[in-house]
This record gives structure tokens, sequence and C-alpha cells, in this order.
């Protein structure tokens, strides 16, 4: 099973607690702030998963979203958001959301679903 996983946020406290979380359970989160260096790090990585930050917008996370599926059609995709309403993301189905702040065991039965 491949272990790296691709988080994509502008929000480095963030991405550095889930790192950390994370790499403790034996994963390798890649942190990325933008689609360029998101496609380059998920392709060089083959990450079977992307973690997408509502925080950068929803415009953003769906083109980010779309650049990963045009990668890789079967890339998961998780999306963190602090809103309880999930966002309007169709052409980016299927994905999951999770919420933020985050629930560590949440996400760790996500990875192993």
């Amino acid at each position: 099973m491949n272990k790296d996983l691709l988080l994509v946020s502008g929000d480095a406290y963030f991405g550095k607690l889930l790192l950390q979380s994370l790499e403790r359970e034996g994963y390798h989160v890649h942190i990325t702030k933008g689609k360029g260096e998101a496609v380059v790090r998920a392709d060089e990585h083959n990450c079977p998963l992307a973690f997408l930050d509502s925080d950068l917008g929803i415009k953003s996370v769906s083109e980010i979203g779309r650049a990963l599926r045009t990668l890789n059609p079967n890339i998961r995709l998780a999306l963190f958001s602090d809103e309880d309403t999930p966002p309007a993301l169709d052409e980016l189905h299927p994905w999951i959301l999770l919420h933020k702040p985050y629930h560590l065991p949440e996400v760790l039965t996500m990875l192993k679903d």
C-alpha cells in the first residue's frame, strides 16, 4: 500500500499538525500550496489520496481537484472544511468531507476504508 498522501493547503499551521499526526501513523505527507505544485508532487509520489483545504477557496479547490483527476482518475479526494454544509463541488464527485478542526481517528478511519 502506498502511504504517500498529498495535502494542498495555504495554512502552514494546519499542514504541520496534519503532517505530524499522520507521520506518527506511518504515512508520508507532501504539503503543497497550489495546483502546479500539487500535480507535480502527486505525480512524483503516485499519491492515492489528496486532502484539499477549503480555505483555499472553492474555485481553487475545484481547479486543483480537476487537475489531480486529470493526472490520476482514481485519486481519492478528501475536502477539509469548517462549514456545516458541504460546498457544491459536483464536478469532483466522488469526494469525502472531513470537518475542521479534524479528528485524527476520523481521518484514519477514512484512510483505511
